[in-house]
C-alpha cells in the first residue's frame, strides 16, 4: 500500500515537472519572469482556480460562457504572475500548448526505439 501511494506521487510529481516545460519556454520566449518552481505553483494555483471556477458556475451561468470566464481568469494568472501583458499571456497560453504537441511528436517517435533498446538491454541473454 505504502509502495503504491509512493509510486502515485513519484508519477504526479513527474508529470507536473514535465508539464511545466511548455509553459516555462513559452514564458521565457515572450520576455516573462519565470521559475520551474514558479510555474509548477502557477499550474497548481490555476488548476485548482479553473476548478473551483468551472464548479461554481456551471449552474449560474449559461454553459458556453463558463469556458470563457475560465479563459479570461487564466489570462490574469499569467499576466499577473509571469508580469505579462494581455496580449502576451494569450500567445504563451497558445504556445504552451504549440511546444507540448512538439514535445509529443518528438517523443512518439523516438518512442519505438526507445521501447525497442529497453527491451533487448532488459531481457535475459543465453550464452551461445
Amino acid at each position: 500500500m505504502a509502495l503504491e501511494l509512493l509510486w502515485s506521487i513519484l508519477i504526479y510529481i513527474v508529470v507536473l515537472a514535465i508539464s511545466t516545460v511548455p509553459l516555462l519556454i513559452a514564458v521565457k520566449f515572450l520576455g516573462g519572469r519565470a521559475s520551474i518552481l514558479k510555474i509548477i505553483l502557477v499550474n497548481l494555483g490555476a488548476a485548482i482556480v479553473i476548478v473551483l471556477l468551472r464548479s461554481f458556475l456551471i449552474g449560474l451561468l449559461w454553459d458556453f460562457l463558463v469556458p470563457i470566464i475560465v479563459f479570461l481568469a487564466l489570462l490574469i494568472i499569467y499576466n499577473v504572475m509571469f508580469e505579462l501583458g494581455w496580449i502576451k499571456a494569450f500567445f504563451a497560453w497558445i504556445l504552451q500548448f504549440v511546444i507540448a504537441w512538439l514535445l509529443i511528436r518528438l517523443v512518439s517517435w523516438l518512442w519505438p526505439n526507445l521501447v525497442t533498446t529497453a527491451t533487448w538491454l532488459l531481457s535475459p541473454r543465453t550464452p551461445f
